[in-house]
């Protein structure tokens, strides 16, 4: 039947003084429940700004990649990042209408023809630095490697990763930072 059970187990009494209730501490615990405000809400950091969407653009040809039916393959996140760099090194600072005069890179072309090209080389990692840190999420580049090639006259950018402002990596492949991906 649905009473008490004749279990030997089951004690009304506490069998040890560890089991009775102190009358202080739960009224302490009732208090604090009560005080707790049940719409109170944590508040949450805003999510990051998105990298945007992006066409891909084709540097080595100078158009946008295009599917074979003419449209476009847009990208976004990291991908869209890539773009923006890759346009942002190919832009002279300050050249386009799109963007402020802080968007672009100061170009390496004073490279081209120099016997001594060690000054330009000493200031790149910078230039590089200051050219991608316009972006709002971006906070700074890492494993930088750069060489000046004198017989082509380009200076080939072997390793830059971008860090991101929630300090993602994203690599960029190899290109020539004076003039061409």
């Amino acid at each position: 039947m649905g009473g008490f059970s004749d279990s030997p187990d089951l004690e009304l009494i506490p069998a040890s003084q560890a089991e009775v209730i102190d009358a202080d501490t739960a009224l302490d615990a009732a208090e604090a429940s009560a005080l707790d405000d049940p719409l109170a809400t944590t508040p949450i950091e805003p999510p990051a700004i998105p990298f945007g969407r992006t066409a891909p653009f084709d540097y080595t040809t100078g158009r946008f990649v295009r599917f074979s039916d003419g449209a476009i393959p847009w990208v976004s996140g990291k991908a869209a990042l890539r773009e923006w760099v890759y346009a942002a090194l190919q832009t002279g600072r300050g050249g386009s209408p799109l963007f402020d005069d802080q968007f672009g890179f100061e170009r390496l072309n004073d490279i081209i023809g120099s016997a001594d090209p060690s000054e330009q080389m000493a200031t790149l990692e910078g230039r590089l630095r200051d050219c991608v840190t316009v972006h709002e999420r971006v906070q700074d580049i890492d494993d930088y490697k750069a060489e000046h090639d004198p017989v082509r006259g380009v200076v080939e950018i072997e390793d830059l990763t971008i860090i991101t402002d929630e300090a993602e990596a994203v690599l960029l492949g190899n290109f020539d930072a004076t003039g061409g991906l």
